[in-house]
């Protein structure tokens, strides 16, 4: 049947200062939109790689796409995902970067128009060129998915209908945000599940209270930890629908859990194409 459309407030809102808090979110939101796209300058160069020849090439490809993550923890992430998986982490090496060359190309396509000086100087709060404010979704647990850039998009878990709780960059914890504070790009889109409310709402609800504080993972390579000490924006929402409501929303599974994977897939209805 239809779903009921009601609010919900984050805990303990509102603040003791709304207006104060609400303009330091808008703030830091600001400085973490420009943090991630001086990341995506850096990573441009990486949208598309040879073949791949040997497990070693397969390494150094998956490091020039996700600079900041070390070759050590790379090869011990394969070994460990490969030994729980049943696979060997050769294979699990290429799967990754099969994996990362794919959401670049979905990503890339959304965005091919935008140049480099408007993906770092554009403001979170633009709302002329490419960018646009975030709209409040029709439903709690609701994710939005927006291009950045990047060699990758970014997704965010609406807590309810007008706050979204998401992992929003390099140097930045985990947190929730007002979806006023919150900039999309053109191809930005929201989606909602073919699950219960019930189950959204738990979604929703284990990620402000669990996977807030969190500092930001910059390895999407193999981002599907069952005890994560950091997350990324795709992994904050997976590990939401996985661990809090028992769905799993990766459409297409293997070692990493991107954005593209978040809104694709049986499970995930596109109802706003913004």
């Amino acid at each position: 049947g239809r779903r009921t459309r009601r609010p919900s407030w984050p805990p303990g809102w509102p603040p003791a200062s709304t207006e104060a808090t609400v303009q330091t979110r808008v703030m830091t939101r600001q400085f973490r939109t420009l943090s991630i796209s001086a990341l995506s300058t850096a990573l441009a160069f990486a949208l598309s790689a040879p073949a791949v020849a040997t497990p070693e090439d397969a390494v150094t490809q998956i490091l020039q796409i996700t600079p900041g993550v070390s070759r050590d923890e790379l090869v011990h992430a394969a070994s460990d995902w490969a030994s729980e998986n049943g696979t060997t982490p050769e294979e699990a090496l290429r799967t990754t970067l099969d994996q990362l060359l794919e959401e670049q190309n979905s990503n890339a396509s959304t965005h091919t128009s935008s140049s480099s000086a408007e993906l770092e100087t554009s403001s979170p709060n633009a709302a002329t060129g490419s960018t646009s404010t975030l709209p409040e979704s029709w439903y709690k647990g609701d994710v939005y998915y927006t291009p950045t850039g990047a060699p990758w998009a970014h997704v965010g878990i609406y807590g309810g209908t007008w706050w979204v709780v998401e992992a929003s960059g390099p140097g930045y914890k985990s947190d929730w945000y007002r979806h006023t504070s919150i900039t999309i790009r053109s191809g930005a889109k929201q989606v909602y599940y073919h699950v219960s409310q019930a189950t959204q709402d738990a979604a929703a609800d284990y990620a402000y209270n669990n996977l807030r504080g969190y500092s930001y993972n910059l390895n999407f390579a193999f981002n599907k930890s069952k005890n994560p000490w950091m997350l990324n924006c795709s992994q904050l929402v997976w590990y939401a629908y996985k661990y809090g409501a028992g769905v799993d929303i990766d459409s297409n599974g293997g070692p990493g859990v991107y954005p593209h994977d978040i809104v694709e897939g049986s499970l995930a209805y596109t109802y706003a194409n913004l």
